[in-house]
């Protein structure tokens, strides 16, 4: 995994300095812990299946070319977009699906240049569900 997200940074790297702008970008997305008031926190044995707010995270990794007199290089830029879910504890194909929706929504409003991205998660099975996959085909084709 981690091999393969170093040789897709190299890849929009070179990108960037051929095109000299950035088109593509790498989604690195993830739940991370339910959050809970501090006095009703519990041990991290006891978090599995927990309550609370739930909070999802993408990591965009892109870059931006800079001019400069000697002809310019790639500077790398990390992003990082937090969502919060109040209302629903699920963790399942169709929150990350309605997620990723927002997600991209919100990339197109800050990022108008990037017109591809790269999404890379752990195997969890929101993640990894073939349902997903035609989530992601519905959300491309609109």
């Amino acid at each position: 995994q981690s091999k393969a997200i170093t040789d897709t940074v190299k890849s929009l790297e070179a990108e960037c300095l051929r095109d000299k702008k950035a088109k593509r970008a790498l989604v690195v997305m993830d739940y991370k812990l339910k959050w809970e008031e501090r006095r009703s926190r519990e041990l991290t044995t006891q978090h599995y299946g927990k309550r609370g707010i739930t909070w999802h995270g993408c990591l965009v990794i892109y870059f931006d070319y800079v001019d400069t007199a000697t002809g310019g290089y790639a500077d790398r830029k990390h992003i990082y977009m937090d969502q919060i879910v109040k209302q629903d504890n699920k963790q399942d194909v169709e929150m990350v699906a309605s997620l990723l929706e927002a997600f991209l929504c919100q990339l197109h409003i800050q990022f108008s240049n990037i017109k591809e991205v790269i999404l890379q998660s752990d195997n969890a099975a929101c993640y990894s569900s073939s349902e997903l996959l035609l989530w992601i085909m519905i959300l491309n084709s609109s």
